[in-house]
């Protein structure tokens, strides 16, 4: 795990430039968020990609019972950004030249590319992991790269899809977040009352980080910024009801965050 780093707390900003959408020159973060094991999903970890309206939440395991790789598993949500993130896979052990394949069609391979450069921030060590993938949607499906810095992370995607449409994700900047306590109220204006028992979460899945509102309506949910998509709704078994929600954005946070008033009557 030296070249994927999941320590809780650990951000990466990114410069993502995607051709096949209008306007999508964006920045996020990716960042590993607090979580508790998921026994039933075998939910190692949980990463949080938000930013300029994007959200996505991919949980991963770090070793695989059967494949021995450390990937991403489920997105709840994956949206776009977050499906060029989740095509990461990386053996658990692994050396130069290693090759392996996900399903019988997307296939990867791994080599040491010594020291690169990205956007002008330089890296001693790196690893590169190429990759393609098949898919039915053509924005999905293509040829592509991670560079891997130890120590750090993902710090370079570059994905040519099928449909022609090439994504870039290049690195910013890195650093240890802190924890911070977002809370606030639940109403529903259209019944002028505190919305009780509903859940508060930054995925869909609740995967250790799900709020459930009191009967005056509050919540309070730990996490790691500096920016939050909050999705609200109905808990069906640990699962929002992925057509009956409401997200709320939570940006610039610097410290604990309280006396929020989210409206679910507000689209």
């Amino acid at each position: 795990m030296d070249y994927f780093i999941i320590k809780e707390g650990l951000g990466i900003k990114y410069h993502v430039i995607n051709t096949g959408e209008k306007g999508a020159v964006i920045d996020l973060w990716a960042v590993s968020q607090s979580f508790t094991n998921d026994v039933e999903d075998k939910i190692d970890f949980l990463f949080t990609l938000h930013g300029d309206k994007n959200f996505s939440s991919l949980g991963g395991k770090i070793k695989d019972d059967k494949k021995e790789l450390t990937m991403f598993y489920h997105g709840a949500p994956g949206t776009n950004q977050g499906n060029m993130y989740f095509h990461f896979s990386l053996p658990y052990s692994f050396r130069h030249g290693m090759q392996w394949q996900i399903g019988k069609e997307n296939s990867y391979s791994v080599e040491h590319v010594g020291a690169q450069t990205v956007d002008g921030t330089n890296f001693a060590d790196c690893i590169k992991v190429s990759y393609h993938t098949h898919d039915e949607d053509g924005y999905l499906g293509g040829t592509g790269y991670m560079i891997l810095a130890k120590g750090v992370g993902i710090v370079k995607i570059e994905f040519n899809c099928n449909n022609g449409t090439r994504v870039t994700f290049d690195y910013r900047e890195h650093r240890e977040l802190t924890k911070h306590t977002i809370s606030g109220t639940i109403v529903d204006s259209n019944s002028k009352a505190p919305v009780p028992e509903i859940a508060v979460q930054i995925a869909y899945n609740s995967w250790g980080t799900q709020a459930i509102t009191d009967t005056e309506g509050k919540f309070s949910i730990q996490a790691y910024g500096p920016e939050l998509c909050l999705m609200i709704g109905d808990d069906q078994d640990g699962i929002l009801d992925h057509h009956k929600h409401v997200r709320f954005w939570v940006k610039e946070i610097t410290g604990d965050v309280s006396n929020l008033e989210i409206d679910l009557s507000t689209p």
